[in-house]
């Protein structure tokens, strides 16, 4: 048997949403699909302060979103200013029996501390 660990982006988006209903971190939780998916995996909120969070795999898959846009370094410099509230979520394996997960802003790539830190953040509705 191999001794690589095997996981793929559901586990990640999984890990995510059992770790912060295990924490008590979420209120609200929305999938996206179709075009709207285009924007993120899902729409996630606590206490009023809504995120927008697109899993990977892993961060060698984070450079694809850039292929969702016709000309990535334009979104980039318009949405860059308003993206504080979304994240890309990815998973790393930390031993052969642990998956950690890591946090980036969308556009910027700054790392967060802690991934289930994502609603420090978010923004409000109105926002």
């Amino acid at each position: 048997m191999s001794s690589d660990v095997i996981w793929w982006e559901k586990t990640v988006e999984y890990r995510f949403l059992l770790d912060m209903i295990r924490l008590k971190k979420l209120d609200f939780a929305a999938p996206l699909s179709g075009v709207e998916e285009r924007a993120g995996d899902g729409v996630f909120a606590l206490d009023s302060k809504i995120v927008l969070i697109e899993f990977k795999r892993s961060v060698a898959d984070v450079e694809t979103e850039s292929k969702k846009f016709i000309k990535y370094a334009n979104a980039a410099a318009m949405l860059g200013g308003h993206h504080a509230h979304h994240f890309l979520v990815y998973g790393a394996a930390k031993s052969e029996q642990e998956l950690t997960l890591h946090a980036r802003s969308y556009f910027s790539g700054v790392e967060l501390p802690d991934p289930l830190s994502v609603f420090e953040k978010g923004v409000s509705s109105e926002e």
